[in-house]
C-alpha cells in the first residue's frame, strides 16, 4: 500500500474512532475530542478536560492490514499522559475494529479525582467488567462504583480527614521506631552533683 493510502486510513480510522466516542458519550461536543494530525506526537485523539473527566483513557488508533499488537500497546503507553491508562483501537482489513487494553485493567474499577483550575475537585470513574463476568458480580461492581461516587462527593473532608489520622499515625509509628535519647538538662546534674535533690517517700 502506498504512504498516501496507508495515512488516509489511518486518518478515516481517527476520525471513526472520534465519531464513536461522540455517538456514545452525547454530553460532549465535537470540539471535545479531536483526531490529531498523523505524525503528529502525543496520542492521536485530543480529549479537551471535560472529555477526559468522562473518558479518562489516552488512545492510540491503527488500521493495517496486520498488527503487531504488543509494539502498539507500547506506542499507547509511551503517549499516555501519566494516571492516564492506554487503549488502542485498532483494525484490519475487512475486519471488525478492536479495542486493545491491558489485561491488569479486567474487572477493575477506577476512581480519579483531578484538581480542577478552580481548585474544586472533578471526580470521574471507569470499570472495565469481563462480558463472561457472572450478573450478579457484574451488578455488585456496577454498584460499587456508583456507591464510591456517592459517598465520595458527599463524604470529602471525611476521606481527607481520615487520610490525615493515618498519616500522623504513620509518622508517630515511624518516630516510635526510631532510637531515642534524652540529654539531662545541666542544672538537674548539678543538683545532683551537689545533693540538692530532695528524695520524695511515698506516704503509705
Amino acid at each position: 500500500m502506498k504512504t498516501s493510502s496507508a495515512k488516509a486510513k489511518g486518518r478515516n480510522f481517527q476520525q471513526w474512532t472520534r465519531d464513536q466516542l461522540l455517538e456514545r458519550f452525547d454530553a460532549l461536543e465535537p470540539a471535545d475530542i479531536l483526531s490529531t494530525s498523523m505524525g503528529a506526537g502525543g496520542a492521536d485523539l485530543k480529549l479537551s478536560p471535560a472529555a477526559q473527566r468522562l473518558i479518562p483513557l489516552s488512545f492510540e488508533c491503527k488500521a493495517h492490514k496486520s498488527f503487531a499488537v504488543y509494539k502498539i500497546m507500547d506506542q499507547a503507553a509511551a503517549n499516555s499522559p501519566q494516571g492516564i491508562e492506554p487503549i488502542s483501537v485498532i483494525k484490519a482489513d475487512r475486519k471488525k475494529p478492536l479495542v486493545v487494553i491491558d489485561t491488569d485493567l479486567v474487572n477493575t474499577l477506577a476512581l480519579y479525582v483531578e484538581l480542577g483550575e478552580d481548585g474544586g475537585l472533578n471526580v470521574s470513574g471507569s470499570q472495565y467488567l469481563d462480558q463472561d463476568l457472572e450478573p450478579e458480580m457484574a451488578q455488585y461492581m456496577t454498584c460499587l462504583m456508583r456507591g464510591m461516587f456517592v459517598l465520595f462527593d458527599d463524604l470529602t473532608d471525611t476521606f481527607v480527614h481520615v487520610g490525615s489520622l493515618m498519616e500522623a499515625y504513620s509518622e508517630m509509628v515511624e518516630n516510635a521506631e526510631q532510637d531515642i535519647s534524652f540529654e539531662a538538662d545541666p542544672e538537674l546534674l548539678k543538683a545532683i552533683a551537689e545533693s540538692k535533690i530532695i528524695p520524695f517517700k511515698k506516704k503509705s
